[in-house]
């Protein structure tokens, strides 16, 4: 973003580190091999079982894929009626509302004792919005950068937030209801900066 593009290099670039992220993945191996391997001993029941869950799980793929065309669509319409750039809309709006699954999801995972799936869920969607997302936009069209502040507002208050996260994490092996807040607030603030800089 430096030299104010982003080129389908760049997009390659991006998508290689996906594919050496997800190498590293691979190395563990036998991690997923024992959990993967223990499930299906259970028999042909518990495997129809994970066929109708996968079933459902592409359904709604499918389902977020035709949301996403009328997200993007109602965006710009709302940007141009009520006068709001593209870029706050995306910000307080779209992203807001691209992330609902996830929330949803977190919150669900949590509520059935599935903690370790809200981190890797994170982790991932964290790694796939920087690569995958921003890569394959890319290859299809180069994006111009006009405006580099609001952009360098966001990967600072990105970093800021992945370094208080790790902290977090790494204090107690656990994330406490004060340190959720603080997180939260940081998003507040990171909100907070992008009208001001946009309208002030």
């Amino acid at each position: 973003m430096l030299d104010g593009r982003i080129l389908r290099v760049d997009g390659i670039v991006l998508l290689l580190a996906l594919v050496f992220y997800f190498h590293q993945l691979a190395l563990q191996e036998e991690v997923f091999t024992k959990i993967f391997s223990n499930k299906f001993k259970k028999g042909w029941t518990d495997f129809k079982l994970f066929l109708k869950d996968l079933g459902i799980f592409l359904a709604g793929i499918c389902l977020l894929l035709l949301s996403a065309q009328g997200i993007v669509g109602s965006a710009s319409f709302l940007a141009a009626a009520i006068g709001l750039p593209l870029l706050i809309i995306g910000i307080l709006i779209v992203a807001l509302g691209t992330n609902l699954p996830e929330i949803v999801f977190g919150v669900k995972a949590v509520l059935m004792g599935h903690k370790d799936m809200v981190l890797g869920n994170l982790i991932g969607a964290v790694v796939a919005n920087s690569t995958l997302v921003l890569g394959l936009t890319v290859l299809i069209c180069p994006l111009e950068i006009g405006k580099f502040s609001p952009y360098l507002v966001g990967i600072i208050f990105t970093v800021a937030a992945c370094l208080f996260f790790t902290i977090f994490s790494r204090t107690g092996k656990e994330i406490t209801r004060k340190e959720a807040g603080f997180l939260i607030f940081i998003y507040i603030i990171f909100v907070a900066s992008q009208l001001l800089i946009n309208y002030f």
